[in-house]
């Protein structure tokens, strides 16, 4: 919890898991591939699903 709160307050950016440390390379790569991301809540996100 003292890594986590001691990065929040210095503004920098922290993963503790190996999946999140993956989602958050792959949304840079995806940054870097199209030039923009855009950002949206899981209900959003659950709409655009093609079933």
């Amino acid at each position: 919890i003292q890594m986590r709160s001691k990065a929040v307050v210095s503004g920098v950016p922290i993963t503790t898991t190996i999946a999140a440390l993956t989602s958050t390379v792959e949304g840079l790569m995806d940054k870097y591939d199209y030039g923009r991301f855009e950002v949206c809540s899981l209900q959003e996100y659950h709409r655009h699903i093609v079933k």
